[in-house]
């Protein structure tokens, strides 16, 4: 197994799950009930990826994403919480955490998650392509476009082309690489879920029976031609002085111009995106969105 991930969680039960959900998914998989341990455990070990709960910001469990930063700044960390918290969400960003997920997700979906966040994350460690380094000298902006269809396979592999090419081509660091993923995912999620398919995200609060609910949902519309044959237009672009993503589907849109910045940073999804972005926009419909991140300069 090269998939490495540390479990700390302190429900046994709960942990238990998870362990088994990796390991069938052919994760090899180390846990423990205590942050301090976890620490100790990350700095005897190498891994891929860190699943721990959210911790009270004024009880010490909290330092746990600082400590295994000090520990390796590039090592993603998952936080899972029972209620979503906008407050707890930006410290844990700031923290260095890559996401924060309700723990009442489909495990299947924390697994493809977590296989698509480990997935970029060891494509760093290849060699990168002396050719596309040396033709960057010669290229003054570069785009790439994808026509994606209605499925959830899309909000694994199309993020992974993406970033697996500008890595490729030195444009990404590895922490932007990983920031780049995150707020990829959850723009091509909103496109595919509350766009296409219209599955409005109210139907889903923290319970299992609303998430099971929210699933069923989901797979039908997956099913049902009215839904499924919409596109989502994903086009990547960057010159000297920006990266921009800009990802529009074919639903309805909705009215972000009656929406303040507060209430659209309400939603876990777009406040992860405007955290890793330096600049947001929609179109008119609001079925597109525009993400640009400044490039750092050399």
């Amino acid at each position: 197994m090269d998939k490495k991930i540390l479990i700390v969680y302190n429900n046994d039960n709960f942990r238990n799950i998870l362990k088994t959900a990796f390991k069938l998914a052919y994760f090899s998989v180390c846990d423990t009930n205590d942050c301090i341990k976890g620490v100790e455990i990350a700095k005897e070990n190498s891994f891929n990826i860190i699943i721990t709960q959210s911790y009270n910001p004024e009880e010490s469990g909290f330092n746990f994403i600082s400590e295994i930063k000090k520990i390796n700044n590039l090592l993603p960390v998952i936080i899972l919480t029972e209620i979503y918290d906008k407050e707890e969400l930006f410290r844990s960003l700031k923290l260095g955490a890559i996401n924060y997920i309700e723990k009442s997700i489909p495990l299947e979906n924390l697994v493809s998650y977590a296989e698509t966040i480990v997935s970029i994350s060891k494509s760093k460690q290849k060699k990168d392509s002396e050719d596309k380094r040396e033709l960057l000298k010669y290229i003054d902006n570069y785009k790439k476009t994808l026509t994606l269809n209605s499925n959830e396979k899309i909000l694994s592999i199309a993020p992974q082309i993406v970033i697996n090419d500008l890595l490729s081509m030195g444009v990404l660091n590895e922490q932007e690489s990983m920031q780049c993923t995150i707020l990829l995912v959850e723009a091509l999620s909103n496109a595919l879920y509350h766009g296409n398919l219209e599955v409005e995200s109210k139907i889903r609060d923290c319970s299992f029976s609303s998430q099971r609910d929210y699933k069923k949902l989901i797979e039908k519309r997956e099913k049902d031609t009215k839904y499924n044959t919409r596109k989502i237009f994903f086009e990547s672009y960057w010159d000297k002085d920006i990266i921009s993503f800009t990802i529009e589907d074919e639903g309805s849109g909705f009215n972000w111009r009656k929406k303040k910045k507060t209430d659209l940073s309400s939603g876990r999804g777009f406040l992860i995106i405007d955290s890793f972005s330096d600049d947001i926009s929609f179109n008119e419909v609001g079925n597109r969105i525009k993400i640009t991140r400044n490039r750092k300069k050399d």
